[in-house]
């Protein structure tokens, strides 16, 4: 059984791991903002605006709002690569592996490589986060 202080160690370390991936993520947007703005959407996608993005073969960050959100737009999945995704916005949940993960502003899921995954929308706020994905060659 973990003690308080145990628990307390593990959310400090938590935090602070969220709290330096979000920094690297805020420094990606700044670099994107420089690259590529507004890319909206066409068709089905007509709101979802891409605030910002980068892509080339090891390496994709996004920085995505979505003014009202459709669950039938997000569906299982997987990629080859790793994924780091952080929730800044809306009113949903994640689903990782058959795992249900509550969201709050701030929230940070790393999925790697072949989990099945998909965020779950509850209701129609608006609905924003940030993805990276990267292979696995990145790592070596």
């Amino acid at each position: 059984m973990k003690s308080f202080s145990d628990t307390f160690i593990i959310d400090c370390i938590y935090l602070q791991i969220n709290c330096v991936l979000l920094q690297i993520l805020l420094q990606i947007c700044a670099l994107c903002d420089r690259i590529v703005l507004g890319n909206r959407k066409k068709g089905k996608w007509a709101n979802m605006a891409a605030l910002c993005s980068y892509k080339n073969d090891d390496l994709q960050f996004t920085h995505t709002y979505d003014t009202h959100p459709k669950q039938q737009d997000f569906i299982l999945h997987i990629h080859d690569q790793y994924e780091i995704y952080c929730f800044l916005a809306g009113d949903a949940e994640y689903l990782v592996e058959g795992n249900v993960y509550p969201l709050k502003p701030g929230c940070i899921l790393i999925m790697r490589p072949s989990e099945v995954h998909k965020v779950r929308i509850i209701s129609q706020k608006p609905y924003e986060r940030y993805v990276i994905q990267f292979a696995d060659s990145l790592l070596n």
